[in-house]
């Protein structure tokens, strides 16, 4: 068996050995029993490249609930000054391109008394420094934190907001901010649609300004924002927690055990 969890070929494209990689990747899970995907745009795109079909099954991973829970006192971290009366914005991920952590920076910058704070690590660590220096904000960015300490950092926030590209599946970073109980806002990815029911329990926006638009809305509107967020959490709870998966994979694993 085979877990894919994103697209390896259009990953590695810009290899000089990508033919060779691609083809033994290929052979490979041509090979496996069964390969499991978190998003039918996987079974599309890894069929598309010679993998066969008949491989694919469709099972999401499910999230942990007893971890994400908050566990921080308030104003740890959004300064109890820098947080009062302020729309707090919060994002959290690998700091790579698709991921949107620059994208980050510009849609906060635009909404009014909006305050963010960001962590992760990755290669545009600099790059997002120097950005955050830049406009003069550097305490946004709370560099990487232990995964104990993501569930409190994410409750302080009001919105996370996960600007994504190219990304394949289930973005896990939505799932755990939706576990958190409060309202996500991404672009049309991967397999996201079929997490997010748009205006119910989070927002699949179009473009940088329609996330903005999205944002003003939901800080001017609190009530509207807590129900998202209480959706949010209980979509989680009812589908997507790894109580809600296991039944799922038992099966997928009988299904090949007796064969």
């Amino acid at each position: 068996m085979v877990l894919a969890g994103g697209d390896i070929f259009k990953e590695t494209e810009g290899s000089p050995f990508a033919g060779l990689f691609h083809n033994r990747i290929r052979r490979d899970l041509n090979a496996a029993d069964r390969i499991w995907v978190d998003g039918p745009d996987l079974v599309e795109s890894l069929s598309g490249r010679g993998v066969r079909r008949d491989l694919f099954r469709v099972c999401y991973h499910g999230i942990d609930l007893e971890r994400w829970v908050s566990e921080s006192g308030s104003g740890r971290y959004f300064e109890e000054e820098a947080g009062r009366g302020k729309f707090k914005l919060v994002w959290h991920g690998r700091l790579a391109e698709q991921h949107g952590p620059l994208r980050f920076v510009e849609i906060a910058s635009w909404v009014d008394g909006a305050e963010a704070r960001m962590c992760g690590g990755g290669e545009e660590s600099e790059t997002l420094k120097r950005r955050l220096e830049e406009i003069g904000k550097p305490e946004w960015w709370l560099g990487l934190l232990a995964e104990d300490e993501l569930g409190g950092f994410l409750s302080e926030g009001d919105c996370g907001v996960y600007p994504l590209r190219e990304t394949a599946g289930i973005p896990t970073v939505v799932l755990e901010a939706m576990s958190m109980g409060i309202p996500c806002l991404t672009y049309p990815v991967g397999a996201v649609g079929e997490l997010i029911r748009h205006g119910e329990n989070g927002f699949i926006c179009r473009t940088p300004d329609e996330i903005v638009r999205t944002l003003e809305s939901l800080r001017d509107d609190p009530n509207f924002r807590g129900q998202v967020g209480r959706r949010a959490r209980k979509t989680i709870e009812d589908h997507w927690s790894v109580e809600a998966t296991l039944d799922i994979v038992e099966k997928e694993f009988r299904e090949i055990l007796d064969r």
